[in-house]
C-alpha cells in the first residue's frame, strides 16, 4: 500500500477531493490533460451539433476550425491514453487498465496517420489525404476500412475518463525526478 492510500485513508477531507477528481490520484498532469481534452471535446461536438441536415444533405459550418481542434484533440487523447497504458497494470483495477489499453490502440488507428501521414504499422507515406469522408454525428474518417465517427469518439473518450473512480486507482503514477529531487 502506497502513502498515498495511507494518507486517503487517514484524511477524509482529502479523500472527498480526491472522490471528486480522481485521475489526480494516479497523476496530476494526466487529470489537467483530461480534463482539457474533454473541453476540447465539448467545444468540438457542439459545432458538430450545429451542422444542419438539409434536403440536399448536411450544411457544414466551420470545418476548417473542427478538423484543425480534432487533429489536436486525437494527439492530445492518444498521449494521455499511452501515459495511463504505460502504468496501467501497476496503476489501475485490471478492468480498466484493459479499457486504457483499448481505447489507445483504437485512438491510435487516426493518430498514426494524422501525426506521422502513414498507416499504423506501415512505413509508407499515405497516398492520399486522411480527411472526413463524410458526416454523421461528426466527422466520419474510414481508415484501413474501420469508420470513426469523430462525435462517438470523443464521447467514448471523455465518457471513460469521467467515469474512473478512485477504486480503480490502486497506486499514483510512478515519478521520476528529472531534476535534483533533494537537497543535501
Amino acid at each position: 500500500m502506497s502513502d498515498l492510500w495511507d494518507r486517503i485513508d487517514s484524511d477524509l477531507e482529502y479523500r472527498h477531493f480526491l472522490e471528486n477528481a480522481p485521475l489526480i490520484a494516479f497523476s496530476s498532469y494526466t487529470f489537467q490533460q483530461a480534463e482539457a481534452l474533454c473541453r476540447a471535446g465539448e467545444k468540438l461536438n457542439e459545432i458538430s451539433n450545429s451542422w444542419q441536415s438539409t434536403d440536399q444533405g448536411r450544411v457544414i459550418h466551420n470545418f476548417t476550425e473542427y478538423a484543425d481542434m480534432f487533429w489536436f484533440w486525437v494527439l492530445g487523447a492518444y498521449e494521455v491514453t499511452r501515459t495511463m497504458k504505460q502504468h496501467a497494470d501497476i496503476c489501475f483495477s485490471a478492468k480498466i487498465a484493459s479499457e486504457i489499453r483499448r481505447l489507445n490502440k483504437l485512438l491510435s488507428i487516426l493518430r498514426v496517420p494524422f501525426a506521422k501521414q502513414e498507416l499504423r504499422g506501415n512505413k509508407g507515406t499515405i497516398s492520399n489525404e486522411l480527411s472526413a469522408y463524410k458526416f454523421n454525428k461528426g466527422a466520419v474518417f474510414e481508415v484501413g476500412g474501420q469508420e470513426l465517427d469523430s462525435y462517438e469518439l470523443i464521447e467514448e473518450v471523455c465518457d471513460f475518463l469521467k467515469g474512473i473512480r478512485l477504486e480503480h486507482i490502486k497506486e499514483p503514477m510512478p515519478r521520476q525526478c528529472p531534476y535534483q529531487c533533494s537537497r543535501t
